[in-house]
């Protein structure tokens, strides 16, 4: 299944991409994505804002880039890159987990940062530590899921 991203996934994949950029990183990682879910202020936001999530817990692990703003975020039109940036493996993997949540729901098609933040939880990487601090685990956040947008992955009745 070839699914697609919701509008806010979008804002959240430039934005993740912007905040690589300004770090100079040579591809997109989880913390990029993790940061990118938190600044927009996605469904993925909300659920991380439920379980006492904060800037400063993230900025902690992972600071941003000083001076990110200025090269782009997605309050203002992105800066023009000489190349655009690749996606980490881990980030290639949460996509890849995100697609297959959606996909096993069979009533939506698009992927939610609610799908993303689903599947940082389920890829080890970076941001694990700093989601495990928060004990906000698979289950946690797949209860959310449901909670906000009514999906479940359970059988129909």
């Amino acid at each position: 299944m070839n699914a697609l991203l919701t509008e806010g996934s979008r804002r959240v994949m430039d934005l993740a991409a912007t905040l690589a950029h300004a770090a100079h990183s040579p591809e997109i990682q989880a913390e990029h994505l993790l940061w990118a879910i938190w600044l927009d202020e996605s469904r993925g936001a909300a659920i991380l804002a439920d379980w006492g999530f904060s800037q400063e817990q993230l900025n902690r692990y992972f600071p941003l880039a000083e001076g990110w703003r200025e090269t782009g975020s997605s309050e203002t039109s992105p800066t023009r890159r000489a190349e655009p940036l690749a996606h980490s493996a881990t980030l290639g993997e949460v996509l890849a987990v995100a697609r297959d949540h959606v996909g096993n729901l069979g009533r939506h098609l698009e992927i939610g940062t609610e799908h993303l933040l689903l599947a940082l939880t389920q890829v080890p990487s970076r941001v694990t530590p700093l989601l495990a601090e928060l004990t906000l685990g698979t289950e946690t956040v797949l209860q959310q899921v449901v909670e906000q947008t009514g999906d479940s992955s359970g059988p129909l009745d």
